[in-house]
């Protein structure tokens, strides 16, 4: 137990836990590493840093590294270790500063109901939930290694990722979402790059919301989603793959440039709802000749609104 440590180099977590007392006692600074032990046979290693007493003891601040369930080398350990924040959520034992990075290494389940990380990276094969409504949130970049999988279930809850959501190419592997219930959202910051459209599998009831505070890239591998909000007054511009939305394409604000992609929107009317967005560029519909209802294309130019 440690009353106050701030470390700069490779700490390795071994069987039982990093415990402190004080709220921040424990500090990873810039370019820091905690790994857990790859080496334990035991049936479970615990919880990293303890699972009683004061939250925020361990601080990984902006730079350091914290890899769950195995080393650096991504080498998994031999036994899966309990959930870092230890306590019930929300509260927590660790503080996840802005740039620090949380590596799923082994095949443990992480905690992700009513959890929020820094930059969330995914190499080994797990399993989440979001339960009850439950939140997951990342204040940063959520990666998807290739030979990784994540599977969020067929609950209900949010998912938010502030920065950039990147599947890396591949064939190993893949994010799947098969959320069943009433449509919740999936809203992203930062770009998007889907490396392959087999290794993302979207739920048929998400609302995926690009809502950047500045102009976002989506790549979609030309994969299609169900439900796509514009929420961005910088723009949101297609490239490789083009989209397809299956349901509902809702332009709140900002531009969506189709960037000579190939964007398709659903065929009913109401397939589209605009408040002030528009597409820039070329939008498809498919159409139905026995319904011989109005169809609208919010298009328009740089220079603004003009189907």
């Amino acid at each position: 137990m440690f009353a106050h440590q701030t470390t700069t180099s490779l700490a390795t977590v071994p069987m039982g836990n990093l415990t402190a007392v004080d709220t921040g006692a424990i500090t990873f600074q810039t370019g820091s590493t905690c790994a857990t032990d790859a080496d334990s046979t035991a049936t479970s290693m615990g919880y990293a840093f303890g699972n009683t007493g004061n939250v925020g003891t361990v601080v990984f601040s902006s730079g350091a590294t914290y890899y769950h369930g195995g080393l650096k080398d991504l080498t998994p350990s031999l036994s899966t270790p309990s959930n870092p924040f230890g306590l019930s959520a929300p509260s927590s034992k660790v503080t996840w500063n802005a740039g620090s990075t949380y590596v799923q290494v082994n095949s443990g389940s992480p905690s992700l109901s009513n959890r929020t990380y820094a930059n969330y990276t995914q190499a080994g094969n797990v399993t989440g939930t979001l339960g009850g409504g439950s939140p997951f949130t990342v204040n940063g970049n959520f990666r998807l290694l290739n030979g990784g999988n994540f599977n969020l279930g067929s609950t209900a809850g949010a998912v938010t990722v502030t920065g950039n959501f990147i599947i890396d190419s591949g064939t190993s592997g893949a994010f799947t979402d098969t959320t069943s219930a009433a449509p919740v959202a999936f809203s992203i910051g930062g770009n998007i790059s889907i490396g392959s459209a087999a290794r993302f599998i979207p739920g048929a009831n998400r609302t995926y919301v690009l809502n950047g505070l500045s102009a976002q890239t989506a790549n979609f591998a030309g994969d299609t989603l169900s439900s796509v909000t514009v929420n961005n007054a910088s723009g949101v511009s297609l490239s490789t793959g083009g989209l397809t939305v299956g349901s509902l394409l809702t332009l709140t604000t900002g531009v969506l440039n189709s960037n000579g992609q190939t964007l398709t929107a659903p065929e009913p009317e109401a397939g589209i709802a605009r408040a002030s967005g528009y597409v820039a560029g070329t939008l498809t519909r498919v159409y139905n000749a026995a319904n011989t209802t109005t169809r609208t294309f919010p298009v328009g130019t740089a220079n603004g609104y003009s189907p």
